[in-house]
């Protein structure tokens, strides 16, 4: 994680600047949970980072730390990022997928941090 957290602190002050309403969604699969490898199926949970700019946050996104606890995927990640600029989908795996709303005030957990 330590290679992560180098990355953020000298680029991401290139794709978000405190004013702009942009975020940074960093995700990766990388759990050995496999049924068809017989290693069992505990849920194959993965790991997502959302690192919001002050902007975003100030504008209506969480800040803060929370733990996410609606079910979502890549296709989920997908619908929230063209809801949010207004797209049409791409496919029917994401228009009918769920968006995130969690990282939204006065979604599912209306309290803000």
């Amino acid at each position: 994680m330590a290679w992560g957290w180098r990355w953020r602190a000298h680029r991401a002050s290139r794709y978000a600047t405190p004013s702009q309403k942009s975020a940074i969604f960093i995700t990766f699969d990388e759990d050995y949970n496999n049924i068809t490898t017989g290693v069992g199926n505990e849920g194959n949970h993965i790991v997502m980072v959302v690192i919001p700019s002050q902007g975003a946050v100030d504008s209506g996104m969480r800040g803060g730390h929370f733990v996410a606890d609606d079910h979502a995927n890549h296709y989920s990640l997908l619908r929230t990022i063209e809801d949010s600029l207004d797209l049409l989908p791409l496919t029917n795996n994401d228009e009918f997928a769920q968006p995130m709303n969690e990282f939204w005030c006065g979604g599912p957990s209306p309290v803000c941090v």
